[in-house]
């Protein structure tokens, strides 16, 4: 069996309303060659049954589910997704969505076009419409991304330079350390990069 293009490693974690529009955005995909990694660290069992239906509600066998809660050390989505890279993904291009994230349809097609055009190994997109969770507000608000602010639903990375998220979480902004901290080690390490302006996201 090939390799797919890209692994898609969803985190989720007690939010089951939030995983159908994710999961039904990546479905959309204008580049098919893919496989979806759904991980949920998820303690409540509810919950995790909700998650794990809609999952198979896809009835696409390249969705697939995993339980990683007790089986990582950290209870956070960066370690479950890294937990999945280590024990299922199979992809050549690995890409970290969050449940909360909408992807456009041809954000596959032209993070990998970008990446193959250039030569590049870490491809970040332009930028996010960041909800208001994240922006402290009631409206939205455009992230321009940069390494210095790089989010991990934003970017793909070849799976030959994923070696792990170079951070512990970190008081207030635990996330954060992990995302800013790998994309910066890529960066230092001499990865080939670079932003591909003309696409976006939605990250609430």
């Amino acid at each position: 069996m090939n390799s797919p293009d890209i692994s898609y490693v969803v985190s989720c974690f007690n939010r089951p309303k939030l995983l159908p529009v994710c999961l039904y955005s990546l479905a959309a995909q204008t580049h098919k060659d893919f496989e979806v990694l759904v991980t949920d660290n998820s303690v409540d069992e509810d919950v995790a049954s909700r998650h794990r239906s809609t999952v198979s509600g896809m009835k696409d066998q390249r969705f697939r589910y995993y339980r990683t809660a007790n089986k990582i050390k950290i209870s956070d989505c960066y370690w479950s997704a890294e937990w999945a890279i280590r024990h299922h993904a199979s992809g050549n291009w690995y890409c970290f969505p969050c449940d909360d994230t909408y992807y456009v349809p041809e954000f596959g097609q032209r993070m990998l076009s970008a990446a193959y055009r250039e030569n590049w190994e870490f491809v970040v997109c332009g930028g996010a419409v960041v909800g208001p969770a994240a922006s402290g507000g009631s409206g939205y608000r455009v992230w321009e991304m940069q390494i210095g602010r790089t989010i991990k639903t934003s970017f793909l990375v070849k799976a030959s330079r994923f070696t792990k998220f170079h951070a512990k979480p970190v008081a207030e902004n635990a996330a954060a350390g992990a995302d800013y901290s790998f994309g910066a080690h890529l960066v230092r390490s001499g990865v080939p990069w670079g932003i591909v302006p003309e696409v976006m996201l939605v990250h609430n």
